[in-house]
């Protein structure tokens, strides 16, 4: 953070990124099987608990695709500009600049 004269600061921030989906597979539960009865009768005889590991896989794939077509990372810059724009504000900064940089070349936090 850099303050610019008496109501004027810029914030340098890590530009965000987009982390591998994970679907926790103990906490997760399938909300509906809709199964014939022949699948039914079937499972009877399967003892098989990961089952359903391959809808789980299927489910993170399509997480990823939908936050990387989503337009995510711009939403998060303008949710954290919006955010700090009007927590600075209320402390007094009335010129409030927000920059996403590359991590490696994000500035330290100064006073």
């Amino acid at each position: 953070m850099q303050v610019r004269g008496d109501n004027a600061v810029t914030v340098n921030l890590p530009e965000p990124t987009l982390a591998k989906p994970v679907i926790d597979m103990n906490a997760s539960r399938v909300a509906s099987h809709d199964r014939g009865l022949l699948n039914r009768v079937g499972a009877i005889f399967s003892d098989n608990p990961n089952g359903e590991r391959r809808f789980y896989s299927m489910a993170q794939t399509k997480l990823a695709k939908a936050a990387k077509s989503g337009q995510l990372v711009a939403r998060a810059e303008a949710n954290t500009t919006k955010m700090l724009q009007g927590l600075l504000g209320k402390v007094g900064y009335s010129d409030v600049q927000v920059h996403f940089v590359p991590a490696t070349a994000a500035a330290p936090v100064t006073k």
